[in-house]
């Protein structure tokens, strides 16, 4: 359940926070007051695209906060993902900033896919564009399976197995589909580059060994002048003399004063340190040799090796690894009757294995449709459908796809003895939201998510209709946490928390925040909602009526 929500320099929120209850949670609030922002937030933790102008203008980032609490399951199912709650919840949060996005669960860093998937699990959101989506034969099969996920989802990642590895092993066969020319020509190639690469005998590391002697040798005269002169100035004349004297001026005192003493050894062992660093650097110097050729044969070397890298891989290890590759391939080919053989009955077998688990899937989802047809008929009544028929029409595909071999497709008849037709032909605007509403309400039950979030999915629909949808919702709101952003009174009526976006302007700022209403508030938001421009008192008093209708219809739907 959705408990907090903290908004802060985004668009045009300045700093917002509201507490969400059980139940149902209505959002109402007047047009550009602020309310997409709200579900906005929501999406941006659900991974939604930032914008940078998504950032307040003035501030220098933007804060959305969601705290959660879990069911049993859904905090079982966590636990096994090493993920706990804090004090009872789990935090998600993204801060905006220019050029990047910070996101964690649970103060921990986390990626936006990452959060992505495991805030879908506690919240979903239905807008109304999505009724779009009816209108998309392609997503009637989403659909059916979202239904039936339970059932369906472990036979159809079975089913994409089998068909990725079919795929795989017929573009191998479709690869190696070559003439004769062909093949001779690859062999040929094939033998020049594993050649090239067996020639040049690689070992692991030679080329760390050799770029370091390249740079060693190749500023020989640089590092030769820097240790002449460093010898010198250790030498007669220089750092040995002056230490020499240090040495003798503090021998003279050394058997007077203890601590002069300690003075003297001290410099005797700087003297002997100075003298033993010249020695080394003499004999450095002395054994440090130019060779024109060496130094030609390292730099031709290391071209060589650099050049089968440019071509064959990063590391010495990786154009092993490629050289590997290229001589399993050159079997392949020079044995491909034998190859083509081998692919064309792992081709065959997982062809029969796909099929197999694609009628697997088919028979499940044939179970499952039409009890997914006599949910959404029922569901469809309740929003004020007469007499609906609607059918999942599942047909055999031309050709298996990555979803199965099935092509779904919703049938609806709105009036008694009507033909079925296919839904995205039929209905209307009003139709749509109903029709959608229904399937989502029958879907959500199914969802691991426990809350959802309906935005303005009431459009195109009055009256007594909406005084159906708004039952509607507040029947499953006994079963999930509903947040409903709605325009229509009779909804608002109904909500058992009730906010409103508002916004606030003076000369300087405008911002927009979220608040939730008392009951008095509540009817005065109604009547505004009902009354328009000019709320007058029998307006007030006919909101008054229809929150106490509305709280005797809750006491009976309970």
């Amino acid at each position: 359940m959705l408990e907090n929500l903290h908004v802060k320099n985004l668009a045009v929120i300045d700093e917002t926070e509201v507490s969400f209850g059980s139940g149902l949670n209505i959002i109402t609030g007047e047009t550009g007051a602020g309310k997409s922002v709200i579900i906005g937030s929501v999406n941006l933790i659900l991974g939604a695209k930032a914008e940078k102008n998504l950032i307040r203008k003035g501030a220098e980032n933007a804060l959305v906060e969601l705290e959660f609490t879990a069911d049993e399951d859904l905090a079982s199912n966590l636990k096994e993902e090493d993920i706990y709650p804090e004090e009872g919840e789990y935090v998600f949060s993204r801060r905006i900033e220019e050029g990047k996005n910070v996101c964690r669960l649970n103060g921990e860093k986390n990626t936006i896919a990452s959060m992505k998937d495991v805030s879908s699990r506690f919240i979903a959101i239905h807008g109304q564009h999505e009724n779009q989506v009816l209108l998309d034969r392609k997503k009637h099969l989403k659909l059916l399976d979202s239904y039936a996920s339970d059932k369906i989802t472990p036979l159809l990642t079975e089913y994409r197995e089998y068909y990725d590895e079919y795929r795989r092993v017929k573009s191998l066969l479709e690869k190696d589909d070559m003439d004769e020319d062909e093949r001779l020509r690859e062999i040929s190639f094939l033998e020049y580059e594993i050649s090239e690469i067996e020639k040049a005998g690689l070992k692991e590391g030679e080329d760390e060994a050799l770029e370091e002697k390249y740079r060693i040798m190749n500023s020989f005269s640089r590092i030769n002048d820097a240790l002449a002169k460093a010898a010198s100035l250790l030498g007669d004349d220089g750092a040995s003399d002056m230490l020499g004297e240090v040495s003798a001026s503090l021998s003279e005192i050394s058997g007077i004063d203890a601590k002069t003493g300690g003075f003297y050894d001290e410099a005797m062992r700087v003297e002997e340190l100075a003298m033993s660093l010249r020695r080394d650097i003499l004999s450095y110097l002395e054994e440090n040799e130019y060779d024109e050729e060496e130094f030609a044969a390292v730099r031709e070397r290391l071209d060589l090796i650099n050049g089968l890298k440019h071509r064959h891989g990063r590391t010495i290890s990786d154009i092993m690894s490629t050289c590997d590759e290229k001589c399993r391939r050159l079997s392949e080919l020079n044995d491909y009757e034998k190859t083509k053989e081998k692919l064309t009955k792992e081709a065959d077998e997982a062809h029969r294995k796909m099929l197999d688990a694609a009628e697997r899937l088919s028979s499940e989802r044939k179970k499952n449709a039409p009890l997914l047809s006599k949910a959404v008929e029922d569901a469809m009544k309740e929003l004020n459908f007469a007499e609906p028929c609607f059918k999942v029409q599942i047909e055999e595909a031309k050709e298996p796809s990555k979803d199965g071999a099935d092509d779904v497709r919703f049938m609806i008849g709105l009036n008694p003895g009507d033909d079925l037709y296919p839904l995205e032909k039929t209905a209307s605007g009003g139709e749509l939201s109903r029709i959608m509403l229904s399937i989502r309400t029958v879907c959500a039950l199914k969802d691991e998510a426990r809350t959802i979030i309906f935005d303005e999915i009431d459009s195109g629909i009055s009256g007594n209709t909406a005084q159906k949808v708004a039952e509607k919702l507040y029947l499953l709101s006994r079963q999930l946490q509903v947040i409903c952003i709605t325009h229509l009174p009779q909804i608002a009526a109904m909500a058992d928390c009730h906010y409103v976006v508002e916004k606030e302007t003076d000369t300087d700022f405008t911002s927009s925040g979220i608040r939730r209403l008392n009951e008095e508030e509540s009817v005065m938001q109604i009547a505004a909602m009902s009354g328009g421009a000019k709320v007058t008192q029998s307006v007030i008093d006919s909101a008054a009526e229809m929150k106490k209708m509305a709280n005797e219809i809750k006491m009976k739907l309970k």
